[in-house]
């Protein structure tokens, strides 16, 4: 893999990406993205 990016964190997830098979990835304006807001604020409790 080649990168322009010269950071870390970008680089890990984008090989972590990889594995996947993703044709497109669309950003969603906050105020837009309902889904995200609530399962950040809603976390599903973990079972142990």
């Amino acid at each position: 893999m080649t990168s322009s990016v010269k950071n870390r964190r970008v680089d890990r997830i984008s090989i972590l990406l990889q594995e996947f098979n993703i044709d497109k990835i669309n950003h969603i304006k906050g105020q837009n993205n309902c889904l995200a807001d609530y399962l950040s604020r809603h976390p599903i409790p973990r079972e142990e």
